[in-house]
C-alpha cells in the first residue's frame, strides 16, 4: 500500500471516528478522551473541566478541543461498564 494512500484512509478512519464519538453520550465521550490522554496531570484537568460544565480549549498541541460535560459518577459508571 503506498504511504499517500495509507495517509488518505488514516484522515478517514479519523473523521468517521470524529463523528461517531459527537453522537456518543458526553460520559462517553469523555471517556475517550481519557483513554487518549497520556499525562496523569492532564487527565485530572480533563476531569476538572469536565465537572465545571465543559467547553471549548486550546490543547497542548494547539488544537482546539471540545471538552463536553458531564456527571463525574455517570463517567466513573460508564468506566466500569465498559470494563465489564
Amino acid at each position: 500500500m503506498s504511504m499517500q494512500r495509507k495517509s488518505l484512509l488514516e484522515v478517514i478512519k479519523e473523521t468517521v471516528l470524529s463523528h461517531l464519538t459527537k453522537k456518543c453520550p458526553p460520559q462517553v465521550q469523555v471517556v475517550g478522551l481519557l483513554c487518549r490522554t497520556p499525562k496523569k496531570e492532564s487527565r485530572y484537568e480533563l476531569l476538572r473541566r469536565v465537572a465545571a460544565g465543559g467547553g471549548s480549549f486550546k490543547g497542548e498541541n494547539g488544537l482546539k478541543i471540545h471538552i463536553p460535560g458531564a456527571n463525574l459518577n455517570d463517567i466513573a459508571n460508564q468506566a466500569d461498564d465498559l470494563l465489564e
